[in-house]
């Protein structure tokens, strides 16, 4: 069986008739290729449980089968090692996250000790007269 049936194969190994395969179509609930065929994984996808008979013979069906087989394990292991990526992702998340935390708590010590300085610090002497000490004394 090739990897596409036509329309009105599709209809017959899902049991039900053309037009209502057409509505499935023209709904967006199924999908067609370039060469207006129904892939064969898009019908399992609607209709898991439709059987694959071939006119062709047993042989392609049971490898199509196959294949979709190892599809799906091979789809399972990828699954499984994102889900190990996203974990480690989520784990690399808390700890920036706590990093943050740390900083902000940091920063918040530091203005407040700065205030602390600015409140004892000396008096601003920008504003006073220059010049020698007899001149600041008699102001001459």
């Amino acid at each position: 069986m090739s990897n596409a049936v036509t329309i009105t194969k599709a209809a017959k190994l899902a049991g039900i008739t053309r037009q209502t395969m057409s509505r499935k179509i023209s709904d967006g609930e199924l999908s067609k290729n370039s060469e207006g065929k129904i892939d064969i994984s898009e019908l399992l996808r609607l209709y898991p449980d439709i059987k694959l008979d071939d006119t062709e013979g047993d042989s392609k069906a049971s490898n199509f089968n196959a294949t979709l087989h190892l599809d799906v394990k091979l789809l399972e292991q990828e699954i499984k090692y994102l889900k190990k990526e996203v974990a480690k992702l989520e784990k690399i998340v808390v700890e920036k996250d706590a990093q943050i935390d740390m900083l902000a708590r940091q920063t918040d010590k530091l203005i407040s000790m700065n205030e602390k300085l600015q409140a004892h610090a000396l008096p601003d002497y920008s504003n006073r007269k220059t010049g020698s000490w007899w001149t600041k004394l008699w102001g001459k």
